[in-house]
C-alpha cells in the first residue's frame, strides 16, 4: 500500500539519539522483527528516488540470480552472480539462436580465422567456404584489449554457416562492428540469399545500413568509417514491420532508429548464412571488424533489444 497525509512536520532544533527496535525510553514499546537494511536521508526524496531505492533493496533481499533456473528460451544474465532475484524478469534474458563472439577465438592476433564457433550452445558454427577469402583475427582499433574478426583485408572474405538453416519469418540481429573502409557493392554484414529472404547490408554506394527484406531499401541508418557501433536489425513477421537501430559506442548515443512496413520474410526457406559478403555475389563484400554477431529466430521487443545493445556496448569498451 501507499498512503500520504498532511502533517504538522517535525519540530526544529532537537538533538536526539536514534533507537532501533524499541522506543527511546519506554521499554515496553519494542518490536519482534528481523532487519536486513535500515537507511536514512536527512532530506526529502521524491517518488522516483524512493521507488529506485525500494526496488534496489528488494533485489538485495533476494538470493543471487546465479541459482535461478530460467524458463525455456531464456538464459541467465552474464552477471547473474552479482544480481539478486528469483524470477525470469530479473535474472534472465532471451537466449540467442546464434552467438558469435571474437573473444572465444583462441588463436593469436594476425592469424587466419578459418572457423568461428557458435557460443550459444546450439553449434551453429561458421567456417571459410571454397568461394570465400579468409578473414583474420585482429584487435579493435577503439579498444586494444578486444578481439575482432577482420573482414575484407585485401578483397572479399567471408564465413558461412556450416549447414543450411530454416529461414525464420521473424528475426533479430545484434552485433558490434566497425567499418575500416568501403568494400564492394552493398557491403553485407550478414546475408541469406539475394533479394529473397533477408540481408543486413549497406544500401548501394552509401554508408546507410539497411534491414533488407526481399528487395526493400528501408529502414536504413547512416554510419561513418572507423567508428564502433552496435547495430540492432529486426523483422516482425506478424506485425509486418522491419527495424534498424544503431548505437554509437564511443559517443554513447543512438545514431538513429528507423522502422518501416515490410512484406516480411517469406516462409519455407532453408539457407546458408554468410557473414561479410553476399551469399553468391563475390563483389558484394564488407571491409569491417566484427566483435560480436548474434541472432534470434524471433522478434525481440524494444526493451530486450535495448538491453542487448547496452550489454554489447559495455563489452566493446571493457579492458
Amino acid at each position: 500500500g501507499k498512503q500520504v497525509y498532511n502533517t504538522e512536520g517535525i519540530p526544529s532544533g532537537g538533538k536526539e539519539v536514534i533507537t532501533l527496535a524499541r522506543a527511546s525510553a519506554k521499554t515496553w514499546e519494542w518490536a519482534q522483527m528481523d532487519m536486513a537494511i535500515f537507511s536514512m536521508w536527512d532530506k526529502f526524496l521524491d517518488d522516483s528516488a524512493v521507488t529506485h531505492l525500494v526496488v534496489q533493496y528488494a533485489a538485495t533481499a533476494q538470493q543471487a540470480c546465479s541459482s535461478h533456473q530460467c524458463a525455456s528460451g531464456f538464459q541467465l544474465l552474464p552477471d547473474a552472480g552479482s544480481i539478486r532475484g528469483s524470477d525470469d524478469a530479473t535474472c534472465c534474458e532471451p537466449a540467442p539462436w546464434l552467438f558469435l563472439d571474437a573473444r572465444s577465438i583462441t588463436s593469436s592476433s594476425g592469424s587466419d580465422v578459418s572457423e568461428w564457433k557458435d557460443s550459444s550452445g546450439r553449434s551453429n558454427n561458421f567456417a571459410v567456404a571454397s568461394d570465400c577469402g579468409t578473414p583474420k583475427l585482429g584487435m579493435a582499433s577503439w579498444n586494444s584489449a578486444l578481439p575482432v574478426v577482420r573482414f575484407g583485408i585485401s578483397g572479399q572474405t567471408c564465413l558461412k554457416s556450416e549447414v543450411a538453416h530454416s529461414v525464420p519469418t521473424s528475426a533479430t540481429f545484434v552485433g558490434v562492428v566497425s567499418w575500416r573502409g568501403d568494400g564492394g557493392n552493398w557491403e553485407p554484414i550478414a546475408a541469406v540469399s539475394h533479394d529473397r529472404y533477408w540481408t543486413v547490408r549497406m544500401v548501394y554506394n552509401t554508408r546507410e545500413l539497411n534491414m533488407h527484406v526481399r528487395n526493400e531499401q528501408v529502414p536504413r541508418v547512416g554510419v561513418e568509417l572507423s567508428k564502433p557501433y552496435v547495430f540492432a536489425a529486426r523483422v516482425d513477421g506478424t506485425g509486418k514491420k522491419s527495424y534498424m537501430w544503431i548505437y554509437d559506442i564511443e559517443e554513447g548515443v543512438w545514431t538513429g532508429k528507423q522502422v518501416y512496413n515490410t512484406e516480411g520474410i517469406p516462409s519455407g526457406g532453408k539457407e546458408v548464412i554468410t557473414l561479410a559478403r553476399a551469399s553468391a555475389k563475390t563483389w558484394e563484400w564488407a571491409q569491417m571488424d566484427m566483435a560480436i554477431f548474434s541472432m534470434w529466430d524471433k522478434f525481440l521487443d524494444d526493451a530486450a533489444v535495448t538491453h542487448f545493445v547496452m550489454q554489447y556496448a559495455a563489452i566493446a569498451q571493457r579492458e
